[in-house]
This record gives C-alpha cells, structure tokens and sequence, in this order.
C-alpha cells in the first residue's frame, strides 16, 4: 500500500499530501550561477518570487530551490557561500506562502534551511550522511532518498545502465528505506536520480533515463511516493516524453525545468486538475 507524505510550510501551515492522487509539479529555481540551467536561474530573493508565481500560475505546487550545482564539472562551494545564496530566498519564498524544497547533500545547508522555512530536504547526496540522517530524524521532517551511485554528485563516475538497473534501484530503496526507518525517518519520497550528471555516454545515459521512466512501476512498489526528476535535455521533446512516460508509470510528482510545457501535459492526461497558465511555451 502507497503511503502518502504531507508537504507543510512551517511559516504559513500551508499543505499538500503527496502520493493521493494528483501529479505533484516541483519547480527548480536555481541559485548557482555555475550551473548550465540559466532560465531558471534567479540573481535574487525578488526574483525568486517573480518566478516562482510563474511556477504557480502554470501548476507548480513545490519549489525546488538549490545553491550548489551538483553537476561533476562544477567546484563545490563553500557552506558559507551556499547558505548565503540559499536562506534569503528560501525565507522570503516561504513567508508568502510557498511550498520549498532544498536541493542539497550538506547537514549544515539542510538543518539551516528549514529554520529558514523548507519543509522538504531533497538530498542530492541519498541520504546517506549520517549527520544528514540526524538533521532529517530531529526535524521531523520529509525528505527525498535519491538513489545515486556514489555518495555525492560531485564524485560520481560512469552510470551503470547495464539491462536490470530499475530493478536494482528498487532494491537499493526497499533496503535504505527499511534502514532510515529504523533511525527515525519514515516521510520519505523516493527518486531514482537519473537527473544527476554522471561522466557518461550521453546517448546510453540517455536510453537508461527513458528505460527508468517506463519502469516506474517496479519503483512506485517500494511503497513510498516516487518523484521523476525530469533530466534536462537540449532537445526540450525529450524532456517532455520523460515526463509523460513517468506519470504513465505511476510518478507521483515530477522535478521539472521546463514548467509551462511539462504541466500542460499533465494536465492533458489529467494529472492536475487545472490548465495550466502558458505564459512560458514557445
């Protein structure tokens, strides 16, 4: 039996439960100024809400907010500079209102952001820092177990995209869901990480991101919510066929850069139950 997570913003009480039913829409808004994605970067809190109403108006319920790229070919950044990037915009986004997520692998960045008002940790790093742990378990608050090959996205290698691979996330997740569970955190939605850059065939990498995506139902058995981020792709097509295939296989929210685009879709296979404003599609 799926088990629903509740999403709260610890500001303003507002809510949403994922895994009841509707496609969950989580925008990115980024705050890395390394990072390649540059139409959802933001230079500012203002312009965090700016975008982030666009979000909304198109059918976003989460913003997913970053300050470190977790891209291999960029420096990790100090704590410091993160946090400096990351506080004033999560605050001011949550203090309206929003739903934030934050896109980290550090304790620190983590533990700080939801003082900062975040009511989801979506930790790039697969929970698998124990002081992670420890920040997630005090706080009681969810968080996402993103399957990753590795311990951090800055020191990945090459993607095993050999034939099997949805089923081995799956059984990396029944284990690390089991294990967090005996340490306190249960409210976990679960991601198979295809959206981290791996040092890989683009093209093989790409074929094992549409094989996941097609074979979502071995991951939504987990028993958890399943969270497709969508990989960002030069060919915008693709990114909306990854999308679509996830929600046919039973995601229960999407991670997405291209927001306009994506939730009309969703909305066409009546994922979300409103059409989506289009201010954004070319």
């Amino acid at each position: 039996m799926l088990r629903t997570v509740e999403l709260t913003n610890p500001l303003t009480g507002a809510k949403v439960i994922v895994g009841a039913g509707q496609v969950i829409l989580m925008g990115v808004i980024n705050r890395s100024p390394e990072s390649a994605n540059r139409d959802v970067y933001v230079d500012s809190p203002r312009e965090a809400l700016v975008l982030a109403q666009r979000f909304v108006s198109a059918g976003v319920t989460v913003i997913d907010v970053g300050g470190q790229s977790s891209n291999y070919e960029n420096p990790e950044i100090d704590v410091s500079l993160e946090l400096e990037r990351l506080l004033p915009t999560i605050r001011a986004l949550a203090e309206v209102g929003h739903l934030v997520s934050v896109d980290t692998w550090k304790p620190e960045v983590a533990k700080r952001s939801l003082e900062a008002g975040a009511a989801l940790i979506n930790d790039t790093g697969g929970l698998q820092d124990e002081r992670m742990v420890g920040v997630v378990a005090d706080a009681s608050v969810p968080a996402i177990l993103m399957h990753i090959e590795g311990t951090r996205p800055l020191e990945v290698g090459s993607y095993e995209s050999r034939s099997g691979q949805p089923g081995r996330i799956a059984e990396w997740m029944n284990e690390r869901v089991a294990n967090l569970g005996q340490r306190g955190v249960s409210e976990l939605i679960v991601d198979p990480g295809v959206a981290i850059s791996y040092r890989t065939d683009y093209d093989e990498y790409s074929k094992a991101q549409f094989e996941v995506a097609e074979r979502l139902d071995e991951l939504v058995d987990v028993g958890r919510p399943v969270l497709y981020a969508v990989p960002r792709k030069d060919a915008r097509y693709r990114n909306v066929a990854l999308a679509a295939l996830a929600m046919s296989s039973g995601a229960a929210m999407l991670r997405i850069h291209d927001v306009e685009a994506i939730a009309d879709v969703a909305w066409l296979m009546r994922r979300i139950p409103n059409q989506p404003n289009q201010e954004g599609v070319a």
